[in-house]
């Protein structure tokens, strides 16, 4: 009879329980290595670059994927708060959201190097956008990551390209004051040598030796300048690409979440079968009992 009631309760559990469905989708991590500008552009000898990412590289997935700020991220793009029925301006119910996303969110490293992302919910659909959509956001994040870098390091030789532009323009204006004012047209060596044409208008006059000191000194720097700048816009076009975040993708997606057609955890006839095999150790168990305490008073008397 224990049995039999502990198997009905069993029974019981599972078909007034909700049902909870969840869906999963498989990333593979790529290797930054492969994106890194060094490597686009390499004017060496070729290098083997792994395309797959490595542990490192899976921890650092792992990592952001675990983070309230991502999991906040999901949730609110998700507006789980909303489909939930709480309220996001009490503090608990905060708190509560936080704890119910917690349990329904899974990420984990599975044996083949590859990252599985998964949602549990009643509604099967939400389960698959919220698995899905995860995979989006923590892709952003983690590509972000990367592409700031790669904009800092830009936006840094901008100003310095910004600087050189100047820097060229006012030594272009004293050059030609120089040139008009004393009237030397040749394009001087910088190694002090010969000129390299001989267009001179005059042979010389007061300030004419020093003008051309001057000349030389300015033309030398300018024609560096010029070289710095042609080496920071190069260099502002490898920091640019890969920007795009369809370029650059660091997590590649080889199994999007689906619907779910079964609810996830024990179907009924596995539920039965446990609830008897539980029910029938603890009958016997009260029964070995019952009949050694019934033996223990009759020794007694």
């Amino acid at each position: 009879m224990l049995t039999l009631l502990i198997v009905i309760g069993g029974a019981a559990a599972w078909l007034l329980g909700t049902r909870k469905y969840k869906s999963s989708a498989a990333v593979l991590v790529a290797n930054p290595f492969y994106t890194d500008r060094n490597n686009i552009f390499r004017n060496e000898k070729a290098v083997f670059v792994e395309y797959f990412g490595k542990e490192d590289d899976i921890d650092k997935v792992l990592a952001v994927a675990k983070s309230d700020q991502t999991k906040g991220v999901i949730a609110n793009q998700m507006e789980l708060a909303k489909i939930y029925k709480y309220d996001t301006s009490k503090e608990e119910d905060r708190t509560a959201l936080s704890v119910r996303f917690n349990k329904s969110f899974d990420v984990k490293r599975t044996e083949y190097q590859n990252v599985e992302i998964s949602y549990t919910d009643p509604d099967p659909k939400l389960a698959m956008n919220v698995a899905n959509n995860a995979v989006r956001i923590i892709d952003e994040i983690y590509t972000g990551y990367f592409n700031s870098m790669r904009t800092g390091a830009r936006n840094s030789l901008k100003i310095r390209l910004k600087q050189a532009d100047s820097m060229i323009s006012s030594m272009t204006d004293t050059l030609a004051n120089l040139r008009d004012r004393y009237h030397i047209y040749d394009i001087i060596s910088p190694a002090r040598q010969e000129m390299v044409s001989g267009s001179m208008k005059s042979g010389g006059g007061p300030g004419y030796g020093h003008a051309m000191e001057e000349i030389q000194n300015i033309e030398a720097t300018k024609d560096q300048m010029v070289s710095d700048r042609a080496r920071y816009v190069s260099l502002i076009s490898e920091f640019s690409a890969g920007q795009d975040p369809s370029e650059t993708a660091q997590i590649q997606v080889i199994s999007p979440a689906s619907i779910p057609d079964k609810p996830t955890g024990l179907s009924l006839p596995l539920t039965l079968l446990v609830f008897l095999l539980a029910g029938g150790f603890f009958a016997c168990l009260w029964a070995l009992l019952d009949a050694y305490f019934k033996a223990l008073i009759a020794v007694k008397r």
